[in-house]
C-alpha cells in the first residue's frame, strides 16, 4: 500500500473514546481526548474483477479541547459546554490475500480541528453522565491505494467526521 494525497469519502464507524477534563473554573473546561473506532475493509480486485485481496484501514485521533460552560440551569443538575479541540489524526493502511505481493503497512498522519458541544446530566455530587457531539474538519485529503491498482484498489479518507459519545464521569467538577 501507498499513502497519497486524494478526494474524500465517509463512514460511520463504532469506537472507544477516553478523555480526561479538568475544571479551571466552574465555566472553563480543558480536555484530552484519545479515540479509535473499528478498523473498515476494502476488498482488492483487479481490472476483471477477479479479489486479489483486502485493503485494511484503522483509525486514532488524539485531540485537546478547550470549552465554555454556561451556568447550570436552575436545578443545578444540568450543564451545556461548547469549545474547540485540535488535533492529530492517524490512520494505519494494510494490505493482505494470497494475490498481494509485498504486502505493507502504512500511517498516514493529519491535522484535525473542529468545535464541541456537550450537555450534562449531574444527578448526584461527584457523578454526571453526558451527551458529546464533535464535529472535525480534516483538511488534506488523502486515501491508500494499492501499487499498481491504483484505479481500482483505493480507500480515501474523509474530509469531515463527527463523533457522537455517550459518557459517564466522576469527579470534584463532573
Amino acid at each position: 500500500t501507498t499513502a497519497s494525497w486524494l478526494a474524500s469519502t465517509s463512514a460511520l464507524r463504532v469506537g472507544f473514546q477516553a478523555d480526561a477534563a479538568l475544571f479551571l473554573s466552574e465555566r472553563w473546561r480543558l480536555a484530552a481526548q484519545f479515540a479509535l473506532t473499528t478498523s473498515e475493509t476494502t476488498p482488492i480486485q483487479d481490472k476483471e474483477g477477479h479479489r486479489r485481496g483486502e485493503l485494511t484501514t484503522q483509525p486514532f485521533l488524539a485531540l485537546l479541547g478547550a470549552s465554555y460552560c454556561l451556568d447550570p440551569s436552575a436545578s443545578g443538575r444540568l450543564r451545556a459546554c461548547g469549545g474547540i479541540v485540535a488535533g492529530t489524526h492517524l490512520e494505519t493502511g494494510s494490505t493482505s490475500g494470497e494475490f498481494i505481493y509485498g504486502s505493507t503497512n502504512r500511517w498516514l498522519v493529519r491535522p484535525a480541528f473542529g468545535l464541541e458541544l456537550q450537555l450534562a446530566f449531574l444527578p448526584i455530587r461527584f457523578f454526571a453522565v453526558s451527551l458529546g457531539l464533535t464535529g472535525l474538519a480534516l483538511p488534506f485529503p488523502a486515501a491508500f491505494q494499492v501499487q499498481g491498482l491504483e484505479d481500482v484498489a483505493t480507500r480515501s479518507l474523509p474530509l469531515f467526521e463527527g463523533l457522537i459519545r455517550l459518557s459517564v464521569a466522576f469527579g470534584s467538577n463532573r
